[in-house]
């Protein structure tokens, strides 16, 4: 049996951190804003010892200047080494993107690849309002904020790029989470290259992929 990459997908605010491992087989959900964040706090928190130790090239001046270049590399070597354990030993993985640019399409033709299949969650909404209210609820809870211009982005790419490239996957589950209060529904599947159990309802934001 090939392992199985589980990818969430969406718009920025659909649910897809809330919601997203409950669709998952229990595997955990890679998420790159959170663990972003977390690397970030770290690096930031280091002491001036533990920077030198961490970055013993670098002068303080240095670090201050390129911490966002740091911070990223750091995160992706973490990141690489974690889908090269998971591939090596042909293990399930998770990982949350919006799908909206390249990075979650590279991964899909990564783990791909290697054998892997690929199963999809996308989590829907109908407008670009939608997203950026349910973003602006996420930061009054202390979650994570984002520039409007990469909501808008999120919200118009990921739906162009899932109909682009949904033959490569093997199955999808498409979410309508038009009620940031309630649990998500499961309104179509996606199964053997179509469309199948499409339930009719106000998911307008699904003839966007069909």
């Amino acid at each position: 049996m090939n392992p199985i990459l589980h990818i969430v997908m969406g718009p920025n605010g659909a649910g897809k951190s809330t919601f997203g491992s409950l669709y998952t087989d229990g595997i955990p959900v890679y998420d790159p804003d959170k663990r972003g964040m977390e690397i970030r706090t770290y690096i930031k928190n280091l002491s001036k010892s533990q920077r030198k130790q961490l970055y013993p090239a670098y002068t303080n001046d240095m670090f201050e200047e390129l911490f966002d270049e740091l911070t990223a590399d750091y995160q992706w070597e973490e990141y690489d080494e974690l889908r090269k354990h998971c591939i090596a030993d042909s293990i399930d993985f998770a990982l949350e993107t919006p799908f909206a640019d390249n990075f979650g399409l590279n991964q899909v033709l990564y783990f791909k690849a290697h054998g892997y299949h690929i199963h999809g969650i996308f989590f829907g909404l109908n407008t670009v309002a939608q997203s950026i209210a349910n973003v602006s609820l996420r930061v009054k809870k202390k979650g994570h904020d984002l520039p409007l211009q990469s909501i808008e982005w999120n919200f118009n790419q990921c739906y162009v790029n899932l109909k682009k490239y949904m033959g490569l996957f093997e199955s999808i589950l498409f979410m309508d989470a038009q009620n940031p209060l309630n649990n998500p529904v499961l309104v179509a599947q996606y199964k053997d290259n179509r469309f199948m159990n499409i339930l009719p309802g106000e998911a307008g934001w699904l003839r966007r992929l069909t």
